[in-house]
């Protein structure tokens, strides 16, 4: 009876440690409006470093993508991999909402951002790991500035959370 229970706690303890999802789990919860995160929430990204796109499969069905990631060397693969797509030196990122997800031991930090034009499936979220500080790793990803600001507003419905793109002008006074 030990030793069953023992060997229940150990397969316990590696599936939190791999960061796997078990169903009765609770589920991610949004932080964008909390301290530091949202102060990155709309900003916008360049890849500085080696950044790979993984698409992580329904297996056995390896067509269905659930999730994309961004990640650095080294990355996954395995048979939840669908495919790897390189990301370009340049390749603009940008941030739109940053959640929280308990791993048995742990929380991990991730933002969902949205890639244009690199090629990634569609109605796909894709995400990428960060630290509690909500710092993207400065050695792969570099802050830029842009013309385009993001407001970020909750949405009074739902309580979901809407970005709009404002053009600003650089010679306003305001």
């Amino acid at each position: 009876m030990t030793l069953t229970t023992l060997g229940l706690i150990g397969v316990v303890i590696i599936i939190g440690l791999g960061g796997y999802q078990i169903p009765f789990w609770p589920s991610d919860t949004e932080v964008s409006l909390e301290k530091p995160f949202s102060n990155f929430i709309g900003r916008e990204l360049h890849v500085m470093g080696d950044v790979t796109a993984l698409t992580w499969n329904d297996f056995p069905d390896k067509e269905k993508i659930l999730v994309v990631s961004l990640t650095s060397p080294p990355a996954a693969s395995n048979r939840f991999v669908s495919h790897r797509i390189p990301l370009q030196q340049g390749q603009r990122v940008l941030i739109q909402s940053a959640w929280k997800s308990f791993s048995l031991i742990e929380f991990t930090y991730y933002y969902q951002v949205s890639v244009p034009g690199a090629g990634l499936p569609e109605g796909i979220p894709i995400n990428l790991k960060i630290g509690s500080d909500g710092i993207p790793n400065p050695l792969v990803y570099d802050f830029i500035q842009s013309n385009n600001s993001f407001q970020l507003t909750p949405a009074q419905s739902d309580r979901s959370l809407t970005l709009t793109a404002t053009e600003l002008n650089p010679f306003d006074d305001d």
